[in-house]
């Protein structure tokens, strides 16, 4: 797990429309000549992604999750501990880190923030 933990006072609210979890590869297969197919890891760390949107209110978009975003995860490089849901309904801690720079909506009541977030070990 990372040593960084998403700020508590930014609750974990995921918006379940468009919200996906994609869990990571198969394994690399290889057609034999003769026989069943070879199969192998491409890697050691199981790796997932996630897509969805994040709902908070504008104060905490600006004044917790901007700093944190930039200052604390060095402009979303670094990985961080995080609530998502991989399997079912419930939210579970795990390693995360950003795929890509979030994208905010800015809406009268709330802000929403559009991630993809790789998950490690999901």
């Amino acid at each position: 797990m990372a040593t960084i933990n998403w700020p508590t006072t930014i609750p974990e609210q995921w918006i379940r429309q468009g919200y996906s979890f994609t869990p990571d590869k198969e394994p690399l297969r290889t057609e034999m000549e003769y026989g069943k197919q070879r199969a192998r890891q491409m890697m050691t760390v199981r790796v997932g992604k996630i897509t969805g949107v994040l709902r908070m209110t504008a104060e905490q978009y600006a004044s917790i999750f901007v700093p944190f975003w930039q200052n604390t995860l060095a402009r979303g490089t670094l990985p961080f501990n995080m609530g998502v849901v991989t399997t079912g309904q419930n939210l579970v801690v795990r390693e995360v880190r950003f795929l890509a720079m979030y994208t905010p909506i800015f809406n009268p009541n709330s802000t929403w923030i559009e991630v993809q977030l790789e998950v490690i070990n999901p």
